[in-house]
């Protein structure tokens, strides 16, 4: 009896601490995480994972999920068993998928979707490591090679000096300039940005999209400049 009482609590606290590694966690996650309402189908699977990212707020990511749920729904139905995910299965989604006109990114994005979905029913082993469809040999994602769209100076140049005479145009126009001056500083981080930031003549942030995942929460630092310091006093941040 005792070893059972561990065992069940060892699953409780994996369940638990996957949750907020994954930062939605709340009862009613952990009740479909214990349940395994994950396992049935993978309809279940998405919508458990939608749950929980609305649940965090993650609002974006959601609506992700949300699309390639609608997308497989419109493919092979509202009722997926988990187990039916096969190597064939996924080629002939992608076959579905450049049906309906979908690039290769698109394709990409969907099976990474599915991936993350199909990791997760294996870990509390819905499928078995044989089932995995991903992998060499097996199903592999498609990758599109995009092409390198970098900007002259002399179109930075034009971009950074253009004006139309509208305030909010050129507001825009500051906020992309404050990017590219960070690095192409993601503009959720941007936006999030206060005097605060600044230590020692850099600017130090914690990038909003890893904070949640990330296990050591690393501080990205730029050196700031006079030009970074007219605009944040323009932006009154």
């Amino acid at each position: 009896m005792r070893k059972d009482i561990q065992s069940s609590f060892e699953i409780v606290k994996e369940a638990i601490q996957d949750l907020c590694s994954e930062g939605g966690f709340s009862f009613d996650a952990l009740s479909n995480r214990l349940n395994k309402g994950v396992s049935d189908t993978l309809n279940t699977l998405f919508k458990n994972k939608i749950e929980i990212l609305r649940a965090n707020e993650q609002i974006g990511t959601a609506v992700y999920y949300q699309n390639v749920l609608t997308s497989i729904e419109k493919f092979n139905g509202g009722n997926i068993p988990i187990t039916s995910v096969s190597t064939d299965w996924l080629k002939w989604y992608e076959k579905f998928m450049l049906d309906k006109d979908n690039s290769y990114t698109t394709i990409g994005m969907h099976s990474r979707a599915i991936r993350t979905m199909m990791n997760e029913a294996k870990k509390v082993d819905v499928i078995k490591i044989n089932q995995y469809p991903f992998g060499k040999g097996k199903y592999e994602i498609p990758t599109n090679e995009s092409r390198k769209m970098a900007l002259t100076l002399q179109q930075i140049k034009q971009v950074i000096s253009y004006t139309d005479g509208n305030e909010a145009t050129e507001r825009y126009r500051d906020l992309w300039f404050f990017s590219y001056l960070c690095n192409g500083i993601n503009f959720t981080d941007m936006l999030q940005l206060r005097y605060s930031n600044i230590h020692n003549g850099e600017i130090t942030f914690r990038r909003a999209k890893t904070i949640r995942t990330s296990k050591v929460k690393i501080d990205t630092c730029l050196t700031a400049q006079d030009k970074y310091k007219a605009l944040l006093d323009y932006f009154k941040i």
